[in-house]
């Protein structure tokens, strides 16, 4: 079972394969993963940071995941107090 942790940080999640920019860099796609190859993909609160079209980042993670994969997306509202943080390039 293959399950990705994109834009992990300094927070790797036990179970999981966890990536950051200095491995796989969601802005530059395609991802390198074989297609439906993957069965879990996690990101926490790094959609809002990169500098493709979240809905680009997406559809690559739609290419890789299996059938009955699963895809656990966390990103700020647009109301919360710091969703307008300088570093953010992408509301929510």
């Amino acid at each position: 079972m293959l399950r990705i942790n994109f834009g992990c940080g300094n927070n790797p999640v036990n179970g999981f394969v966890n990536m950051d920019r200095d491995k796989c860099n969601l802005e530059k796609l395609p991802l390198p993963f074989k297609t439906e190859s993957v069965d879990e993909i996690r990101t926490y609160h790094v959609l809002e940071h990169v500098r493709v079209k979240p809905h680009e980042v997406m559809r690559e993670f739609l290419r890789i995941l299996k059938k009955d994969g699963v895809i656990r997306v966390n990103v700020p509202h647009f109301s919360w107090h710091n969703a307008f943080d300088e570093d953010h390039t992408w509301f929510f």
